[in-house]
């Protein structure tokens, strides 16, 4: 595996680490912030990541035309989204809520198929199923009760 192979599954292991504990940590915020200050919070943070690196990044300039959309784009996702994220936490369980995102991708597959008419890949398939079948085990390692 050359170095950039390696670079980019070090971070999708990453990615899929931090996302994974997000839920965690946002419950744990909750006890401390609201979900409106939770998510200032992050988004603050994270403007401050991309002007430390801003410089050495190249960028384009967008059109003017542009903004309006980009500021839609940015108020639905993740502004809307992240701050049902934090109120649906507040109110159960960070596990409910990995659990009930972790379902998005079988939805996206479904979805993209039903309307995109985009065709399944044997691979995505069976690699959903064996999450899916993860979080089953993880549900259930107390057994039924």
């Amino acid at each position: 595996m050359i170095l950039r192979d390696k670079a980019a599954l070090a971070a999708v292991l990453m990615m899929a680490i931090l996302f994974g504990a997000s839920f965690t940590g946002t419950k744990i915020a909750l006890a401390t912030f609201t979900p409106f200050e939770l998510i200032f919070l992050r988004f603050a943070i994270s403007s401050l990541c991309f002007l430390l690196i801003r410089p050495w990044r190249r960028h384009g300039r967008l059109p003017a035309s542009d903004y309006g959309k980009l500021f839609l784009l940015a108020f639905f996702e993740p502004g809307i989204y992240f701050f049902c994220e934090a109120e649906g936490v507040k109110r159960t369980l960070a596990s409910t809520a990995s659990i009930l995102i972790a379902t998005i991708p079988l939805f996206v597959l479904v979805l993209e198929a039903l309307y995109l008419k985009v065709r399944m890949i044997w691979s995505e398939v069976i690699m959903i199923l064996m999450s899916m079948g993860g979080i089953f085990l993880i549900v259930t390692a107390g057994g039924f009760r």
